[in-house]
């Protein structure tokens, strides 16, 4: 008999108040019609994909909120988290979270002066002329990272897996169900050919190296200025503890010996291990004067061997990722989001997207040395080992 996917609290019901870190949004139930025949690495079933369409609102300033659940940050812009225990399992490997991309922005992102909740598809088309309307995403652009994304996975690199697509009926605008085709008449939010679209990703770790940077602006001076964002790493250790495509001594020196046993005996205490985990870290994090001592270097090192070789075999390929940034690398070495990808003739672009790669590295190690004060990283000899 087949597991039923586990959701959220917050969204086994019609409307709940869900956060990551500091926003509060509104999850709406809304129809939606999932694909079939897209040949993806793992698909959803139809019937379950079907209960999984959700469409996100602003919250309201000073709504209660349960800040364990993953829901969304700023940066993570359109997609939100529906569950922590997905059952998917693919090639050995457990992918537990699962994302939803595509349905609404909690906030516009888009020439705003202040931190006001606004309607977030009422805003203008993102970047340049024909590119996704605010907070949804476009079929043509989806199948592109579809493809791109099967063909990845291949060749043999790591990448966060699609695990269903569904075409959105309808949307939650200025507080009201509106049909899509409202949005491509009288709204003129959609051109006529416009399909706008649910993206459903897998994770091992939803964390990307840039979830690592302070997201209020705080400039980089101490270490105190990142016990969120070591809270962040810690809870990514955790998340890749049972990934055998890690090598075990890197898994082993990102969890420090005297407080795995105890996290264990605190989630056996307590009940579920993914929303407890959050209550242990808040706990041992809340004193940044009294540092956890983690052996970075081997992560550090792992890291930067494993990523640059994903981007070698894409390159290989003929294809340039696009936008090889913090946002599209994962803290477990995975790449995502091939909806700007393309297939390169000319050396030179692959040139420059190495030197994004090798600025992203650079932050990464930045990153590492504040949240656990780690002078053993030394940035310049192992920048020369990976990029010459």
């Amino acid at each position: 008999m087949e597991q039923k996917l586990e959701v959220l609290p917050h969204l086994q019901h019609e409307e709940h108040i869900f956060t990551q870190n500091f926003v509060p949004a509104w999850a709406r139930h809304v129809k939606a019609t999932p694909f079939t025949g897209l040949n993806l690495t793992y698909e959803i079933p139809y019937t379950e994909l079907q209960g999984l369409s959700y469409f996100v609102s602003p919250g309201i300033d000073g709504a209660e909120v349960d800040d364990r659940l993953v829901g969304i940050a700023h940066h993570h812009g359109r997609t939100v988290m529906l569950s922590w225990n997905s059952g998917i399992e693919i090639d050995g490997v457990d992918y537990s979270y699962l994302t939803q991309k595509g349905g609404g922005y909690v906030t516009s992102g888009i020439d705003t002066d202040s931190d006001a909740f606004v309607p977030c598809i009422t805003q203008i088309r993102l970047g340049i002329e024909g590119g996704d309307p605010a907070g949804l995403l476009l079929y043509n652009m989806a199948k592109q990272d579809i493809s791109i994304t099967n063909l990845a996975a291949r060749n043999g690199i790591r990448i966060v897996p699609i695990v269903g697509v569904s075409k959105l009926d309808e949307v939650i605008l200025l507080n009201r169900r509106t049909g899509i085709n409202k949005l491509r008449g009288e709204s003129n939010l959609l051109d006529d050919d416009d399909t706008p679209v649910l993206l459903y990703r897998a994770f091992v770790t939803p964390f990307r190296i840039e979830d690592l940077k302070p997201q209020d602006g705080t400039v980089l001076t101490d270490r105190n200025t990142f016990v969120s964002a070591n809270r962040t790493f810690m809870q990514f250790a955790f998340d890749i503890r049972e990934d055998s495509s890690i090598p075990l001594e890197v898994r082993k020196s990102l969890i420090p010996k005297e407080i795995t046993q105890d996290v264990i005996d605190y989630c056996a205490e307590k009940g579920t291990y993914a929303y407890t985990i959050n209550t242990y870290l808040n706990s041992i994090l809340d004193h940044p004067g009294d540092p956890i001592e983690i052996d970075v270097l081997p992560y550090f090192d792992w890291y930067l061997s494993t990523i640059t070789e994903q981007f070698e075999k894409l390159h290989s390929l003929g294809i340039m990722h696009g936008f090889a940034t913090q946002h599209n690398m994962t803290l477990d070495a995975r790449l995502l989001d091939f909806d700007g990808a393309k297939y390169i003739e000319q050396d030179f672009y692959f040139n420059a997207e190495w030197a994004s790669i090798e600025s992203t590295a650079i932050a990464l190690a930045t990153y590492l040395k504040f949240i656990f004060n780690a002078n053993v990283i030394d940035i310049d000899e192992i920048m020369v080992k990976y990029f010459g």
